[in-house]
């Protein structure tokens, strides 16, 4: 049965991160940390989604229609807190 059986090709994908965690200061009820992130460093173009519909002269088959595509490094910041 090839109903569901579908899969988006594999891709690859590199991602980075740094964390820099703020100095520890005494009597502070908190700790911060940055974070920065870089996805899809190589920038490669993968396919994200496969979207499918139904053969118009075979109803019993399906066919691709079109890959979303995330292309390019996408930059991220993040700013912890711990309490």
């Amino acid at each position: 049965n090839s109903r569901n059986a579908d899969r988006v090709p594999a891709y690859q994908r590199l991602d980075l991160s740094a964390t820099f965690a703020g100095r520890t200061v005494p009597g502070r009820r908190y700790q911060s940390e940055i974070v920065l992130s870089v996805y899809n460093v190589l920038g490669r173009k993968n396919p994200f989604s496969l979207y499918t519909r139904q053969n118009e002269f075979n109803a019993a088959q399906t066919e691709a229609v079109k890959y979303a595509v995330i292309g390019g490094a996408i930059p991220a910041f993040t700013w912890n807190f711990k309490f």
